[in-house]
């Protein structure tokens, strides 16, 4: 009967590791998947360390620990190995220093505390950082595996010396646990939910959970009928809980009491001596001969999703391609399964000397990459900026939450009220040359010691992404310098405005006694006056080669349709007439793409699929509102693409 209900477990954990694969790959929303993971295994490793007590009367934690490690580090060991040598190829320009970390986080069961101290969110942004994100929850598994084995020694003791039923005290113990950490969920996951997400201590609780229905599980006897009832909700509620609900930014929280509800009703489900057909199911011969890859699976999936992001350079996939990264994840985890099948005991200790070797090779190289950083420039390149630097809050994701299409405007910031006046604090510091004037006003920030030196330069659609610049600046240590005109782009042109011409002429002299290493600045204009890339942007492009300074260019913003912001005052609670069509307020073609011979120092970005996925041009996103005119993006919204202009700063910065 034991064996029965650990297959049905198994089963359960295999049918649970697809449908977080599912929530990640189509839904992108918090599935509660790892939650269901966190429950069994607080009632496997109670039910495996009570085994342990009744046939030696003991408990020899680290043996217990080390056991475990042995069973589970193949295959991260695996999977580490099959990144480190592919990741190079799918990433070209990515931070040594931080893939050691993720590596020697991964390895050290550390993962969640090092996404703490990174502000890093669960729902976001997948890039080449994001490759070991889901091993936030084997660390927190590891760490519980630690914890358990200790607190099983403390109360074992504890009930010899005070002549107290073990079960009793363990009783005790989970409840205590299980109120304290659900406690602190909920006050953490309100003041912080990106560090209460990854928090050891807020999820406890359901290990607890585990560990109590473990300690009566054998007690429990039920109907068939009550038994069809609890495994059809707990199954609902397993499947359908991530789609109901609205719960990222309330996870985990009193919310993950939802999750761990219903895995419990399953268990007990199963407590009935005639089988439901929730319970056939799990036993059903085709599951239980795979629920062995629940574990490798869940490592894999994530990893081949990332790299299908990265290649095709999309989050969202369609049917086929979906279930072509599941098919991927599902080989390698079998193939990883086989090759740690094979592996003795005695092999295992190999491969944990390998591991041991991996990480310190791993820390070699990003030593010697971090200190070849150092020399050349000083630069701070080496983490990722911490969210709260360029969100208000997590209520304002932002462009961080760009592919959620949001349809209210309940919640906005900035409101319609106020939105004129988000436009950035440059305009506050006086730092724009006006109308008629040609004489040059630079102002700096960041570091003024800074051995690497960046102007931003250009008229008001180059202005408008001062803020998360700023930012930047102040992150990666370098010097910036700003060199704006309003109404006048960066041009060698010979337009109608002089003042515009001559201040051009001017800002091109400062650029070169000011020792300036980066110009970011426009690389088009979005009008149908202008075909291609103007000659007179190229022409200050290939001026800045002679001088050897690099170049970053943005694509220009979409301009809105007229009547969008009236359009939102009118539309209130739906949104949806109020986006635009991409081809109808954006040019069809990239226009750099054009150029048959694109200037060499110059990095062309274009945050298009940011500003408008899908081929609309959204107006609101993340509960931020985007733009504060039909042309010009707010400063709040600016500052939420900090990340992304973060990398493409990053780019530049190492050519250097």
């Amino acid at each position: 009967m034991k064996n029965k209900k650990i297959l049905e477990i198994e089963s359960l954990r295999i049918i649970v590791a697809l449908l977080v694969a599912i929530y990640h790959i189509w839904v992108h929303k918090v599935s509660g998947g790892v939650d269901v993971f966190f429950v069994i295994t607080g009632f496997l490793i109670t039910k495996s360390l009570l085994s342990s007590i009744e046939k030696n009367n003991e408990i020899h934690p680290f043996q217990f620990v080390i056991r475990i490690l042995k069973r589970l580090y193949p295959h991260i060991f695996i999977l580490v190995c099959f990144v480190t040598l592919t990741f190079p190829f799918i990433v070209r320009n990515f931070s040594p220093f931080n893939y050691v970390l993720g590596v020697l986080s991964s390895l050290t069961y550390s993962k969640n505390w090092e996404l703490i101290s990174q502000y890093n969110e669960y729902i976001g942004t997948i890039d080449d950082s994001s490759i070991f994100k889901h091993l936030w929850a084997t660390s927190i598994q590891g760490q519980f595996y630690v914890i358990w084995a200790l607190l099983f020694v403390l109360v074992l003791k504890s009930s010899k010396k005070l002549n107290i039923n073990l079960k009793i005290l363990l009783s005790v113990a989970f409840v205590i646990i299980f109120l304290s950490s659900f406690v602190i969920s909920v006050v953490m996951t309100r003041n912080s939910q990106s560090i209460a997400y990854y928090h050891t201590f807020t999820r406890l609780f359901e290990f607890s959970a585990g560990g109590l229905l473990y300690l009566y599980f054998y007690r429990i006897n039920i109907s068939k009928t009550l038994s069809s009832i609890f495994s059809f909700i707990g199954m609902f509620i397993i499947l359908s809980m991530g789609l109901l609900l609205n719960i990222e930014n309330n996870f985990p929280g009193y919310i993950a009491l939802i999750p761990t509800i219903g895995v419990a009703l399953v268990l007990i489900s199963t407590r009935s001596t005639e089988l439901s057909v929730i319970n056939k199911l799990l036993t059903n011969q085709v599951i239980t001969k795979i629920s062995f890859l629940s574990y490798p699976f869940y490592l894999w999936h994530w990893v081949i999703y990332v790299y299908a992001v990265l290649l095709l350079n999309k989050q969202n996939f369609n049917l086929i391609e979906g279930l072509f990264i599941i098919s991927i994840a599902i080989l390698l985890a079998y193939i990883s399964s086989l090759v740690v099948r094979s592996i003795g005991k005695n092999k295992r200790k190999v491969i944990l000397g390998l591991m041991a070797l991996i990480m310190a090779i791993s820390t070699l190289i990003g030593l010697s990459f971090s200190n070849h950083n150092d020399s050349n420039s000083n630069l701070e390149l080496n983490h990722k900026i911490p969210v709260s630097k360029y969100l208000k809050s997590e209520q304002y994701p932002g462009a961080t939450d760009y592919l959620v299409q949001q349809t209210s405007l309940e919640k906005v910031e900035p409101s319609m009220e106020t939105v004129k006046q988000d436009i950035g604090t440059l305009y506050k510091d006086n730092c724009n040359q006006v109308a008629r004037k040609d004489e040059v006003i630079s102002c700096s920030y960041g570091p003024q010691d800074a051995q690497t030196k960046v102007a931003l330069v250009g008229g008001s659609h180059t202005v408008q992404w001062f803020d998360p610049i700023k930012i930047i600046a102040e992150e990666r240590n370098f010097n910036l310098v700003t060199y704006t005109k309003l109404d006048c782009r960066f041009t060698a042109e010979k337009l109608k405005d002089q003042s515009c011409v001559k201040w051009n002429e001017n800002v091109m002299k400062q650029l070169v006694e000011d020792n300036i290493d980066i110009v970011i600045t426009n690389g088009d204009i979005n009008s149908k006056d202008y075909p291609g890339i103007p000659k007179g942007y190229l022409q200050h492009f290939a001026d800045l080669e002679e001088k050897n300074t690099k170049v970053i260019a943005f694509r220009d913003t979409p301009w809105l349709k007229a009547d969008t912001l009236n359009c939102l005052k009118r539309a209130n609670k739906n949104i949806d007439e109020c986006y635009s069509e991409k081809n109808e307020v954006l040019s069809s073609v990239d226009k750099w793409t054009l150029l048959d011979k694109k200037p060499p120092n110059v990095d062309y970005i274009d945050f298009t699929p940011i500003l408008c996925p899908e081929d609309k041009c959204q107006i609101i996103q993340g509960n931020v509102l985007m733009y504060w005119d039909t042309h010009h993006l707010t400063a709040t919204y600016t500052k939420s693409m900090t990340p992304y202009i973060d990398e493409a700063i990053l780019k530049t910065l190492s050519k250097i």
